[in-house]
């Protein structure tokens, strides 16, 4: 297995036990002991430090109290479970979690589990929405084959919009426009809506510059 390393250090050790509360208490966990036995010990065994001993063999013994002689090369047991845990932690965050504070995961390769800021989570998946229906505007036009691209990064306390005109058949980028944001717990995603009437405003230019040069076209085509 790869080793991942975990993301615990923004969150407090009560922030993360009233979100694994949180998660058990949902149907999905609720009836399951072994996967809320599983995914409680990969939590504190990660919050301690000591994900490294995270291995099928302390697994097994652990969670799903296997013999000290227990073989995880004969037995797939631990792998089964780990699946389970996987699948049933991205169907609670599809719904039940959608708006919890906290995200957790247990990425593939590994047993760690991965806690990350969900409402981050959540404005990327919007930002790549935005993304695609801003793409599905502009290549349905056939006078200039241009589009718009927006790519929303984040790093430390600041978020970076990058929209970008690009040529879609040479995929040469024509023009680009940085959006930054500092994010602090004052505000929080209040930033969204500002970032929003940016991206409008943008849009709004790209249109206006699509139209100029679509009369332009048509001047030249009549002349």
């Amino acid at each position: 297995m790869n080793s991942i390393a975990p993301s615990v250090g923004v969150f407090s050790k009560e922030d993360i036990h009233q979100q694994l509360q949180r998660i058990i208490a949902d149907r999905i966990f609720a009836d399951s002991e072994i996967l809320q036995k599983f995914l409680f010990f990969i939590a504190q065994e990660t919050q301690e430090g000591r994900s490294n001993q995270l291995k099928e063999y302390t697994i097994g013994l652990n969670v799903l109290q296997k013999p000290i002689n227990f073989d995880p090369r004969l037995d797939a047991i631990v792998r089964i479970h780990a699946c389970r845990l996987r699948r049933a932690l991205h169907n609670y965050y599809q719904l039940p979690g959608a708006d919890d504070p906290i995200h957790i995961a247990m990425p593939k390769g590994g047993y760690i589990l991965v806690f990350s800021d969900n409402r981050l989570k959540r404005g990327n998946e919007n930002a790549d929405h935005r993304d695609k229906e801003i793409m599905s505007e502009f290549e349905s036009i056939d006078a200039i084959k241009n589009l718009l691209r927006a790519d929303m990064q984040y790093c430390d306390d600041r978020i970076m919009i990058t929209v970008r005109m690009l040529n879609i058949e040479t995929n040469d980028e024509i023009w680009s426009q940085v959006i930054e944001y500092k994010v602090s717990n004052s505000h929080g995603w209040d930033i969204q809506e500002d970032i929003s009437r940016k991206l409008m405003a943008i849009v709004g230019e790209y249109c206006k510059f699509i139209e100029e040069n679509v009369a332009r076209s048509s001047r030249m085509a009549v002349a």
